[in-house]
């Protein structure tokens, strides 16, 4: 792989035996945006997050995603979007603390209900031994867009803690 940058262009990763290809514009204006989740830090509630098929709470500054029976579940907020526009997510993940080791992730997808309509997925993580960022980029394709908190346990009452969700 190699990508080629300088003052007129920037390349972007080019495979095997290409000699040039101008991928994206040579404008240095920087990126900018209003963040797009509400109360993302979870400093002293869980306001603005819907339950989902999770049982949700707040603890030690974290929303924290419990599932009653096992299984996947999520907890989500709704954004709104622009169709086509470029978003970069990130998301502080835990799912050492409440014995949900066998994955946790963030789904980003054109609908509330879980596993519907995915637009990209965000990890996993799985048998994590601390907290993990985890970033990525997705492209709007509707004007609302829900970000999941993904865990899946094993058991009931195991749990992620989620913190620093931004778009």
């Amino acid at each position: 792989l190699v990508a080629h940058t300088n003052s007129s262009y920037s390349t972007g990763w080019m495979v095997g035996d290409v000699r040039i290809a101008t991928l994206s514009d040579t404008d240095d204006t920087n990126v900018t945006g209003a963040e797009s989740v509400t109360n993302g830090t979870f400093a002293s509630n869980t306001t603005g997050w819907n339950a989902g098929t999770s049982t949700l709470s707040q603890t030690s500054g974290k929303a924290k995603v419990l599932s009653p029976s096992g299984g996947w579940v999520s907890a989500y907020q709704a954004i709104t979007t622009v169709v086509g526009k470029l978003y970069t997510i990130s998301a502080s993940v835990d799912p050492t603390t409440g014995g949900s080791l066998n994955g946790a992730d963030v789904l980003v997808q054109n609908s509330a209900t879980l596993g519907v309509s995915s637009v990209i997925l965000i990890g996993p993580v799985t048998h994590g031994t601390s907290a993990t960022i985890l970033s990525g980029t997705f492209t709007a394709t509707a004007t609302t867009t829900y970000i999941h908190l993904r865990s899946k346990a094993y058991a009931s009452n195991e749990y992620t803690l989620f913190d620093d969700v931004s778009v």
